[in-house]
């Protein structure tokens, strides 16, 4: 009798442990279905960060030009402010000149 107790209490623990064995299997088959989602998801992120990088470079980018066409934009501004102030320097030298020559021209004539 003692042995079909034990022969019983066997049964009845590997029925339980099998049991116990394919709830514990339903749940790692959740948990890997879970972590193949999050693994996809990550490597979705990933993509777009790597897109998102690459727009910002472009963008950097095209501010740095932008900076760049800025400065020499104010460079020319200030030489063709320069070209500018030198020929009105010139100008007025001209004027003055002529001046001088009218009142010698008109001194030249009275005479």
């Amino acid at each position: 009798m003692k042995e079909c107790e034990v022969t019983a209490n066997l049964r009845r623990r590997c029925s339980e442990l099998e049991t116990e064995a394919r709830d514990t299997r339903a749940k790692v088959a959740t948990l890997e279905k879970r972590v193949s989602d999050l693994v996809q998801e990550a490597q979705e992120q990933n993509t777009a960060i790597e897109r998102y990088q690459g727009e910002v470079i472009r963008v950097e980018t095209l501010l740095t030009q932008r900076d760049l066409a800025l400065y020499q934009a104010k460079d020319d501004l200030a030489e063709a402010r320069g070209q500018v102030s030198q020929w009105q320097s010139q100008a007025e030298a001209s004027a003055k000149e002529v001046k001088g020559n009218s009142r010698n021209l008109a001194f030249v004539t009275r005479m």
